[in-house]
């Protein structure tokens, strides 16, 4: 993810769209480990006793992330067009440090070598089960909405100030409402 991000703040006003595009799509192919595999992990990594509140901590400090994130970005586009992208990838950078080599389950030990058959496994229990393909789709158009709102946010920068810089600010307001809820989880189970 952050070398297709790397492309991108390189290449934005030089490389051709083809090539852009290619890094957009070598950045979105990492964007699932960032935003949702170090979490599937958690339920090996506490036992069931401790998981709905290692879960609940777990979200807010990806909230936290896109309280700070957004609001760096913002400041970052002050210093230059292409500073976002940098704090971006300064960002997972620092991420996959924190994460740990190898556990006794072998869970970030490394890329499974056959994933086909995972992967066949996977659509599988989805598509079989109801409740699964429910949260499925909903999650899917949840981030479809969050991809919207990353799109419509410096818009309404631009708009209101002239400027893209805003944008990090709006994003930042809606990660509060959702840290705020997480910590809320943190001490009360709903259902």
């Amino acid at each position: 993810m952050a070398a297709g991000l790397t492309a991108l703040a390189v290449g934005i006003d030089r490389a051709p769209l083809p090539v852009l595009l290619a890094a957009g799509l070598l950045a979105g192919l990492a964007q699932p480990m960032f935003s949702g595999g170090w979490t599937a992990q958690l339920s090996r990594l506490v036992g069931p006793e401790r998981f709905a509140r290692a879960s609940a901590l777990d979200s807010a400090t990806y909230d936290v992330g896109g309280i700070a994130g957004p609001a760096l970005a913002g400041a970052a586009l002050f210093i230059d067009p292409r500073a976002p992208l940098v704090v971006c990838v300064a960002m997972m950078l620092a991420r996959c440090r924190s994460w740990p080599a190898r556990t006794s389950a072998g869970i970030a030990g490394g890329l499974v070598p056959r994933c086909g058959p995972t992967l066949a496994a996977g659509v599988r229990a989805v598509v079989g089960r109801p409740a699964l393909r429910r949260i499925t789709l909903l999650s899917t158009l949840q981030h479809a909405g969050m991809a919207g709102r990353t799109i419509a946010a410096p818009l309404i920068a631009i708009r209101l100030t002239g400027g893209p810089a805003l944008a990090g600010g709006l994003l930042s307001v809606s990660a509060v409402s959702s840290l705020a809820s997480s910590l809320l989880l943190t001490r009360r189970a709903c259902r």
